[in-house]
């Protein structure tokens, strides 16, 4: 099943499902969140880039490292997981997500994700979304 049905069937009709069934927690509490997925360096893997990233894994413009920082930077083959996430209990599920090429930006990405949810789900069951830092654009 190509991507996008596979991400269409997951976040309308299992959602859906979820939701039939009382799933979401009266709390209320959503995660977005931000992943990349790293691939084999194959061009074969359809919407995939090739991003530098640093010794722990943050993406990093090669252009403006030192070159003490150049010799720990290293290139990866990539998507990007955008993903909604319900806190139910001590646990979570996955309450909407889209697979995008690892170069994409994050924001309008879960932006979407959280208008469809609710579109689907109708207002007050999103009622905190608690954001990882890599939503917030700027200097760290």
């Amino acid at each position: 099943m190509p991507a996008p049905q596979w991400q269409g069937w997951f976040n309308g009709l299992v959602r859906a499902l979820f939701q039939r069934y009382g799933f979401f927690d009266p709390a209320g509490v959503f995660l977005g969140d931000s992943s990349y997925l790293f691939v084999p360096d194959n061009p074969a893997y359809e919407g995939s880039v090739v991003l530098w990233f640093d010794e722990h894994h943050h993406p990093v413009d090669y252009d403006k490292l030192s070159p003490a920082e150049r010799q720990k930077a290293h290139r990866e083959r990539c998507y990007k997981l955008v993903s909604l996430l319900h806190l139910r209990g001590g646990a979570y599920v996955y309450a909407a997500l889209a697979v995008v090429p690892g170069h994409a930006h994050e924001d309008s990405i879960l932006y979407e994700l959280v208008e469809q949810f609710v579109r689907q789900v109708g207002p007050g069951v999103l009622k905190k979304l608690i954001l990882d830092r890599g939503f917030l654009d700027g200097p760290a």
